[in-house]
């Protein structure tokens, strides 16, 4: 009794869980382009956020290296300024031609594994079939071997 109980409890919890899980999947697939939009806004809204306060903390620096005529400090938030710059360009323009590149070279990959895998069947089958030929032939030199004794010993009756 027990154990019917406990398998029981089992697959239900198993089959509810698989039931949530289902739901799950069919929301995420349906709405999979809401959930990317939402995933890139709220990381630009980031990159903005970060941007702004590392402007902030990079003119201060400026700033106090010009009051105390530090050239280190000067330069830091020069270099500093010139890096924002460069990473505000690599992630506007650059990493958008990357992503492209990666959906290309995914695109190539799934072609090419779609190509070998027909390949494989077109083998496969043609390699079957030269089997089932095969075996066809056999079959029928055991025949002909059959008639050749049967045709041997009518002979030898005469």
């Amino acid at each position: 009794m027990k154990k019917n109980f406990f398998k029981n409890t089992v697959s239900r919890s198993k089959s509810f869980f698989e039931k949530i899980q289902n739901k799950i999947k069919n929301f995420v697939s349906k709405h999979e382009l809401l959930f990317e939009t939402l995933l890139e806004l709220f990381l630009g809204l980031l990159y903005v956020a970060w941007a702004i306060f590392m402007l902030y903390q990079f003119s201060e620096i400026l700033l106090s290296g010009i009051e105390k005529n530090s050239a280190i400090r000067v330069a830091f938030a020069i270099a500093a300024y010139i890096f924002i710059a460069w990473y505000t360009y690599w992630i506007t323009f650059a990493r958008r031609h990357d992503d492209d590149f990666r959906q290309i070279k995914r695109d190539l990959w799934s072609i090419q594994t779609r190509q070998s895998s027909l390949s494989v069947d077109s083998t496969l089958s043609r390699s079957e079939f030269r089997i089932s030929m095969l075996e066809q032939k056999y079959e029928i030199a055991e025949k002909l071997r059959e008639i050749e004794r049967k045709i041997d010993k009518l002979l030898e009756q005469k």
